[in-house]
C-alpha cells in the first residue's frame, strides 16, 4: 500500500511539472501495485481510482483518447455510485465532439450528485454547442446556485439570452461579469442596443471597443448604434474594421458605404466641402456629383485665401470652368497679371466670354486703366450674371467719386441683391433717404426728437454703417446740447448712441462729465471705472471717479455699498499719487503765479482727506471712515516702498490702497511685488510686513492700535472674514475665510500669491491680536479707574496665542508691562495695588519663562516686604496681616534677607510686647521664630554685620525674658 501511494503521489508531482509519460508510468505502478488487493479492500480500490484517474488524464493530454476513455471506464466500474468517472468521461466526449454521450454522462454525473457545479456548467456548454440554449442557460443557473461562477459562465449565458431574445436578461447577466471584461461590454451594448437604449449601448460599445473588442457582433452594432444616434464617424470606423477582417463581406462593404454616404451628407449640411467630397468618393468613386462638390470647396478655398488648396481641389477638371476658378483663385491671391492672362486664354478660345471679359476689365481697372467703355457694354448687353457685375463695379466707381445719385440709380438696376445696405446708404447720402436711413437723414438735419426711433431703427436694421452712422449723428447731437448746458439732454443722447453703436464714442472724460451732470451718474461711474481699470495710473480718470463717487454718496442704495468702496479707493490713491500733487503745484504757479511749499500741500491733503472721511461717515456709518483711513495708510506704506510697477511702463508706478488694488485685479501683482520686496536688502523690513498687513484684512488692527482702540483691534484681528464669509461672532482665535472664498485675494491682496497664504495670514493676524490685547490689559491697568479683571483676560488670551501661533517673546512683553506699571505704583505707594498686578502675572507666567517668573518673583517678594513693613510700621496691632506679607516674601524669594530681616525685627518687637502684657509664653515663641528668621538670613548672607547684631539683640532679649523667669521661679520657691 505504501509503495501504491508513494506512486500515486509521484505521478502527481510529475503532473504538476508537465512530465506526462513519468506521470503516467508511476500511476500505472500505483494500479499495478493494489490490483490484487482492489476487490477486497477498499483503500486499495481508492487509490486505484485516483491512479486511473491521474494516468486518465496523462493520457488524455498526450492525445491518446482511447487510452483516456479505458482509464475513466475503469474509474466507474470501480466506483459506480461517483460521479467522478462519469463527470470525467463526459469532458473526455466533448473533447472528441460527441456531444450527445457528453451529455448523457455529465447527466449521470448529476443523477450520483446533484451539487456538482462543474457537471452543470460542463453540460450547459454542451447543449450550447447543441443550439439549445434555453437549456444551457438553466444548467448555468443551477451552477450558479452550487458555486459561484466566473465572468465567462455568466458571458456564455448573456451570449445564449441575446440567442433567445432576451434582452433584458441578457443584459443583466452580462452586467454582472466581475471584472469587467471587453466582450461583456459588448454584450451590454448589444442588449441594450436591442431594447432601444442607444446611449447606454453606444456607451457600453465604446468601453468594449477601447478596452481590444474586435468581436464582429461588437463591430456591427456599436456602428448600427453609431449610424442611428447620427454619429457617423464611429459608423465609418466599426464597419471599416468589420471589412477588413472579412475582406469578402458584401453585406460589410454595403453598410460602410452607407455609413461614407451618411457622414458626407451630414459634413455637406455643416458646409464641410471637401470631407463630404472624400466620403462621397469612399463610397461611390464615380459619383456625378463629386465634381460639383469640388468645385465648390475650391471656391470656398478662394474666398479664404487658400490659393494653393483652390488649385489642388481643380486638378480633376480641365474645362473652362476650371480656368475661371483658377483665375479667380489667382487674381485672390494678388496675382492679378497671371489672372489677366488666363481670362485672355479663354477669350482666346471663347471670344463671347462674358465673365472673362469682366475679368480682364476690373484688372485694367486695379492697375488705372479707364474700362468705363467696356463696362458700360457690359452693362447694356442681355441679362446674364456678368451685366449685374458690371453695374456694380459702376456703382462703385460712382462712390468713390462721391456721385451718390448715379451710384444709387446703378446699384438699383443691378436687382440690388446683396447691396441693399449700400444702395440705401446712397440714397441717404443723394438726399433721397429710404426705410431707417430717414431717421439719420432726421437726425442730420438737427431734429433730435428721432434719438427713439433711430435707436429702434439701429436695433433691427441690421447694418452696422447705419448703426454707426445714427450713432455719430447722436454724439453731435450731444456735444451741441453739451455746449448750450443742457445736460440731461445730452446725456440721453449719448446713452442712445452707445445703444446705437458702442464700438466708438466720445473721450470718456467728456463722456462721464455729461453724464454725472445729466442725471445718469451711475452709468457715468461705471463707465469711468472701466476706463480707470484700463490706464490704472492715469490720475486725471482717478481724479474723476472719486469726485463722482463721492458726490454719489448718499444718493441712492448702492452707495452704500460698491460706490463708497470705489470712492474710498480712488481718493485715497489721490491723497498718496505724487504725480497728482506736483500737477496741482504746476497748476497753481500757472494759475496764480506762486508756488506751493510741502507745508501747503500736506495741509490740503489733511483737509482733503478729512473732508472725505466726514462725508464718507454721513452717508454710511462709522466703519467707513476706517475702512478709508486703513486704505490710507496702506497706500502711504505702497508709496514709501516706490509704487506699484505696472505692466509694460517701468517708470510708471501706482500708489493706492488694497480696495483700488482689488477693483483694479491686481492682488497677485501686488502681492508678488511686496514678497520681492521682503528680500530686498536696501527696504526697511518692518516697513515691508507694515505693508503687507496694511494691504489685507490685518490693516484694520493697525487703524485700531494707532487711534488708541485697542478694544477694536483685538475684534479686527479675530475677524479677518470677508462679508461673504462672515457669518457670527468669532472665538477667541482668529477666523479667517473659507479655504474656497472667491473674495479672499480681493480683501487680502498681500497674500495673494503666497504659497500657504491662508495660514500667513492667520499667523498674521495672531500676531497683531497678541498686541492689541497687550495693549487693551495697558490702557486697563492704567486707566483712571483699572480694570484688572479685563487686563487679565487679555494677558492670558495674548499668552495663549503666542503659543498656538509660536509667537516669541509674549510673556516678557507682559511682564515688562506689569513691572512698569508696578514701579510707577510703587513711587505712589499704592502696594495693593502692585501687589495684585504682580499677583496676577505671577498666575500668568507659565515656569518655563524661568528669567520672566523669577523678576516676578522677586519684585512680588520685595513688595509684600514694603507693604508688609508699612502696615505694621503704621499700626502696629495689625502685626498680623504684616507677618503673612513677610512670611509670603520669603516663600517667594527665600535668598533674599530683607523680609526675613523684618519678620526676625517684628517678631522681636511682637515679644516684648507679650512680655510687657504677660503673655511669656507668646512671647518666647515670637523670639524663638525672631532668631530663626536671623539665623536663616544669615546662612543666606554669612557674618553679615546687621545681621549678627540683630541675632545678639533677639538672644539678649530671650536671655534676659529666660532670666527674669527663673527670677521669678526663685521668688515663689
Amino acid at each position: 500500500m505504501r509503495r501504491a501511494q508513494q506512486a500515486v503521489a509521484g505521478g502527481e508531482q510529475a503532473w504538476r511539472n508537465g512530465d506526462l509519460h513519468e506521470a503516467e508510468r508511476q500511476f500505472t505502478l500505483a494500479v499495478e501495485a493494489v490490483a490484487e488487493k482492489v476487490p477486497t479492500d477498499a483503500e486499495a480500490a481508492d487509490l486505484a481510482v485516483q491512479a486511473h484517474i491521474g494516468r486518465g488524464r496523462a493520457r488524455l493530454a498526450g492525445g491518446d483518447l482511447r487510452g483516456a476513455k479505458t482509464e475513466f471506464a475503469a474509474v466507474r466500474q470501480l466506483r459506480p455510485g461517483w460521479a467522478t468517472g462519469f463527470y470525467l468521461t463526459g469532458c473526455l466526449a466533448a473533447h472528441a465532439g460527441d456531444l450527445r454521450d457528453a451529455e448523457w454522462f455529465f447527466g449521470a454525473a448529476i443523477a450520483r450528485d446533484p451539487e456538482h457545479g462543474a457537471a452543470y456548467r460542463q453540460r450547459a456548454f454542451v447543449r450550447a454547442t447543441q443550439g439549445r440554449p434555453g437549456v444551457a442557460v438553466d444548467d448555468i443557473a443551477a451552477a450558479g446556485r452550487l458555486e459561484p461562477l466566473d465572468g465567462r459562465d455568466r458571458m456564455v449565458a448573456a451570449g445564449l439570452l441575446l440567442q433567445m431574445r432576451e434582452w433584458e436578461a441578457a443584459e443583466a447577466w452580462a452586467t454582472s461579469v466581475a471584472p469587467p471584461q471587453p466582450l461583456a461590454a459588448a454584450l451590454v451594448g448589444i442588449a441594450r442596443h436591442e431594447q432601444g437604449n442607444l446611449d447606454g449601448a453606444f456607451a457600453a460599445l465604446e468601453e468594449a471597443l477601447a478596452s481590444g473588442c474586435r468581436a464582429p457582433g461588437a463591430l456591427l452594432h456599436h456602428g448600427m448604434v453609431g449610424y442611428r444616434l447620427g454619429r457617423y464617424s464611429a459608423a465609418v470606423t466599426s464597419w471599416r474594421l468589420l471589412c477588413d477582417r472579412h475582406p469578402g463581406q458584401r453585406r460589410y462593404a454595403a453598410l460602410l458605404a452607407t455609413a461614407y454616404r451618411a457622414r458626407a451628407c451630414d459634413q455637406l449640411a455643416r458646409g464641410e466641402l471637401d470631407g463630404a467630397a472624400a466620403d462621397l468618393a469612399a463610397a461611390t468613386p464615380r459619383d456625378p456629383v463629386l465634381p460639383r462638390l469640388r468645385e465648390q470647396a475650391a471656391a470656398r478655398a478662394v474666398a479664404a485665401g487658400d490659393l494653393d488648396g483652390a488649385v489642388a481641389r481643380l486638378d480633376h477638371f480641365g474645362d473652362l470652368r476650371a480656368a475661371h476658378v483658377r483665375a479667380i483663385a489667382e487674381f485672390t491671391g494678388g496675382a492679378r497679371a497671371r489672372a489677366a492672362a488666363r481670362w485672355r486664354n479663354i477669350l482666346s478660345e471663347s471670344p463671347g466670354d462674358q465673365r472673362a471679359r469682366f475679368g480682364v476689365a476690373i484688372c485694367a481697372l486695379l492697375n488705372g486703366g479707364s474700362v468705363d467703355a467696356e463696362l458700360h457694354d457690359l452693362a447694356v448687353g442681355d441679362a446674364h450674371p456678368t451685366r449685374r457685375l458690371a453695374l456694380r463695379a459702376m456703382a462703385l466707381l460712382a462712390v468713390r467719386r462721391a456721385d451718390w445719385p448715379a451710384a444709387a440709380d446703378l446699384l438699383a438696376g443691378s436687382g440690388g441683391d446683396g447691396l441693399a445696405d449700400l444702395l440705401a446708404e446712397c440714397r441717404y447720402r443723394a438726399g433721397t433717404p429710404t426705410t431707417a436711413w430717414q431717421v439719420a437723414d432726421a437726425l442730420r438735419g438737427g431734429r433730435i426728437d428721432a434719438a427713439d426711433d433711430a435707436v429702434a431703427a439701429a436695433l433691427h436694421a441690421g447694418s452696422a454703417r447705419l448703426r454707426r452712422e445714427l450713432a455719430l449723428r447722436l454724439r453731435l447731437g450731444a456735444l451741441r446740447s453739451a455746449q448750450d448746458r443742457r445736460w440731461q439732454q445730452a446725456a440721453d443722447l449719448l446713452a442712445t448712441a452707445r445703444i446705437a453703436d458702442d464700438s466708438s464714442d466720445v473721450p470718456v472724460l467728456l463722456a462721464s462729465l455729461i453724464g454725472g451732470l445729466g442725471g445718469k451718474r451711475s452709468e457715468a461711474i461705471c463707465q469711468i471705472q472701466a476706463a480707470s481699470r484700463q490706464a490704472p495710473a492715469d490720475m486725471r480718470l482717478c481724479h474723476v471717479l472719486a469726485l463722482m463717487t463721492l458726490h454719489a454718496l448718499g444718493t441712492d442704495r448702492r452707495a452704500d455699498t460698491d460706490v463708497r468702496r470705489m470712492c474710498v479707493g480712488a481718493w485715497a490713491s489721490i491723497l498718496n499719487t505724487p504725480s497728482h500733487w506736483n500737477g496741482v503745484r504746476r497748476r497753481a504757479q500757472r494759475r496764480y503765479g506762486c508756488g506751493l511749499g510741502g507745508a501747503h500741500i500736506a495741509a490740503a491733503q489733511a483737509k482733503l482727506r478729512d473732508l472725505v472721511e466726514e462725508r464718507l461717515v454721513a452717508a454710511g456709518d462709522a466703519t467707513t471712515g476706517t475702512l478709508l483711513r486703513r486704505e490710507h495708510t496702506a497706500a502711504q506704506l505702497l508709496g514709501d516702498l516706490g509704487g506699484l510697477p505696472l505692466d509694460g511702463a517701468a517708470d510708471v508706478r501706482l500708489t493706492c490702497g488694497p480696495v483700488r488694488i482689488a477693483e483694479l485685479g491686481l492682488h497677485r501683482k501686488l502681492s508678488s511685488f511686496l514678497s520681492e520686496q521682503v528680500d530686498n536688502a536696501e527696504n526697511d523690513a518692518e516697513a515691508v510686513v507694515a505693508a503687507i498687513r496694511g494691504f489685507s484684512q490685518v490693516g484694520f488692527v493697525d487703524v485700531h492700535l494707532a487711534a488708541g482702540r485697542p478694544e477694536e483691534a483685538v475684534r479686527a484681528a479675530l475677524d479677518l472674514r470677508c462679508p461673504h464669509c462672515a457669518d457670527g461672532s468669532p472665538g477667541d482665535e482668529p477666523a479667517q475665510c473659507a479655504p474656497d472664498c472667491p473674495d479672499f485675494d480681493a480683501y487680502n491682496p498681500a497674500f495673494a500669491a503666497m504659497d500657504g497664504k491662508y495660514e500667513e495670514l492667520l499667523y498674521c493676524g495672531g500676531e497683531r491680536a497678541v498686541d492689541g490685547l497687550l495693549e487693551l490689559a495697558k490702557t486697563r491697568i492704567t486707566a483712571a479707574e483699572p480694570d484688572l479683571a479685563v487686563a487679565t483676560r487679555s494677558w492670558r488670551q495674548a499668552v495663549e496665542l503666542g503659543d498656538r501661533f509660536d509667537i516669541p517673546k509674549v510673556v516678557g512683553r507682559v511682564t515688562a508691562t506689569v513691572l512698569g506699571r508696578v514701579a510707577a505704583l510703587s513711587r505712589g505707594s499704592r502696594w495693593a495695588e502692585a501687589v495684585d498686578l504682580l499677583n496676577v502675572a505671577f498666575e500668568l507666567v507659565p515656569e518655563t519663562a524661568v528669567e520672566e517668573r523669577e523678576q516676578v518673583q522677586v519684585r512680588l517678594s520685595s513688595l509684600l516686604t514694603t507693604r508688609g513693613i508699612d502696615v505694621y510700621n503704621a499700626d502696629q496691632s495689625q502685626i498680623e496681616l504684616a507677618s503673612a506679607d513677610l512670611h509670603r516674601a520669603i516663600e517667594l524669594s527665600p535668598h533674599q534677607i530683607r523680609p526675613r530681616q523684618n519678620l526676625g525685627r517684628i517678631l522681636r518687637n511682637s515679644a516684648l510686647d507679650r512680655r510687657r502684657k504677660g503673655d511669656v509664653a507668646g512671647a518666647l515663641e515670637d523670639l524663638e521664630q525672631s532668631i530663626e528668621q536671623f539665623e536663616q538670613a544669615l546662612v543666606v548672607r554669612p557674618g553679615h554685620r546687621p545681621l549678627v547684631d540683630e541675632l545678639d539683640l533677639a538672644h539678649h532679649s530671650l536671655d534676659s525674658l529666660l532670666g527674669a523667669l527663673a527670677e521669678e521661679f526663685r521668688k515663689r520657691a
